[in-house]
């Protein structure tokens, strides 16, 4: 059983790293880029380019780092068959809406001994393995030019590096993306856009032949909406594009939280190398300002079995889930104007008071702030407008009591 093993994880090695020196012309090379990192989006399908406030952003779409607050950690190890998929990363909000994030990820190979006749050698060792490192930078524009939508942009390098004996390759890429986000669209939710442009540059080999990357353009949507603190659902679908002639891949997923503390999974890869179903769960539990998570999400590989990917993180701030960020800024909004401080409140921001009381229905409230906004001021006639048709709302709201 452990030579099949063995032969079986050769047999991926060669596929994933040095199949242009079986076949020379140009290949892809740098192939387990594809495998899902992480235990959330691979639980989701991989579906992710609009996926905000997450640090696997940064071997999805940079972009969904641009919204993170504070520090957040995570680091996974995945064991499959004789080999093991690992990856380290962290992320710091340098200011509001700007963040850096580095990692580090790759596969980790058993030795690959005995009973394997390669180059004329029988048993000897095969060293082999896949690493990659990578810096990202993302802000939100919305946050720092004080735009009335939320813009997040990403941008990231990486070197990698695959060995397998003395055949070696290296490449430097980058990935950049973007995803617009609106809050509160329907209520208490999110609605978000992404694309992003992944594994773009260059590659190197020890061997002559020409190497492709596996470069991608990939694009996606994702709404989340939340019920209070008591439960949240978010759903997620992309469209990758490979650049290198292989066919369209779709991936569908959902995430339903739980009082933001147990989260369930599933999603659906379609087309192409498409593995098909996965899910996945995962715990969030909240002390004081500081986070701690355990995702793990399950992905079926037919013939050879399946996939694990267990991830612990931690964060310290505010990277609630959207929708939960978007009742967050309700409440606050809600809280934000108390009568005892309208008083020191300029006419213009009166207004805008009585405004977010009436979006609450506290139509009261709303007609006591604008009351307060004088004959001698630009905002009175508007004021007095307001104050007429919350009056006309109270008496419909009466009547029908």
């Amino acid at each position: 059983m452990r030579n099949m093993k063995t032969l079986t994880a050769l047999t991926l090695v060669l596929t994933l790293t040095v199949g242009t020196s079986l076949h020379p012309a140009t290949s892809d090379s740098f192939d387990f880029l594809n495998i899902g990192m992480g235990g959330i989006s691979a639980s989701m399908g991989r579906a992710s380019a609009a996926d905000v406030k997450t640090i696997e952003g940064i071997y999805n779409n940079p972009a969904s780092l641009g919204s993170l607050e504070g520090m957040t950690f995570a680091g996974a190890y995945n064991p499959y068959l004789s080999m093991s998929l690992w990856n380290v990363a962290g992320a710091v909000a340098l200011a509001k809406g700007l963040n850096v994030a580095a990692a580090v990820y790759g596969l980790a190979y058993d030795d690959i001994i005995g009973d394997i006749q390669y180059n004329g050698d029988v048993g000897r060792k095969l060293p082999a393995g896949d690493m990659i490192a990578s810096v990202s930078a993302a802000a939100n524009l919305g946050a720092l030019l004080g735009l009335p939508l939320n813009i997040d942009i990403g941008a990231n390098g990486k070197y990698a590096s695959e060995t397998l004996d003395d055949l070696s390759l290296s490449g430097v890429m980058f990935d950049i993306g973007a995803i617009i986000r609106f809050d509160n669209v329907f209520g208490k939710d999110t609605l978000s856009f992404g694309a992003t442009a992944k594994n773009i540059g260059v590659a190197f080999s020890s061997s002559p032949s020409e190497l492709a990357l596996p470069s991608t353009i990939v694009a996606g949507a994702a709404y989340d909406f939340a019920v209070g603190n008591s439960f949240s659902l978010k759903m997620l679908t992309d469209i990758e594009a490979s650049l290198n002639s292989n066919p369209l891949r779709g991936a569908i997923g959902a995430e339903a939280g739980l009082f933001n503390l147990i989260f369930i999974r599933a999603g659906y890869l379609i087309g192409g190398d498409a593995r098909g179903f996965t899910m996945g769960t995962g715990i969030h539990v909240t002390l004081g300002g500081m986070a701690a998570r355990f995702d793990y999400a399950f992905i079926p590989l037919g013939d050879l079995g399946a996939q694990h990917n267990m991830q612990f993180g931690v964060s310290f701030g505010d990277n609630a889930p959207a929708a939960a960020t978007a009742e967050k800024k309700a409440e606050t909004a809600r809280a934000s104007a108390p009568e005892a401080a309208t008083s020191d409140m300029s006419d213009e921001d009166l207004l805008k008071a009585g405004v977010e009381y009436a979006k609450n229905k506290d139509l009261e409230k709303a007609i006591k702030s604008w009351k307060k906004i004088g004959p001698d001021s630009e905002y009175y006639e508007k004021a007095q407008r307001n104050i007429k048709k919350a009056n006309q709302k109270l008496r419909e709201v009466e009547d029908d009591l």
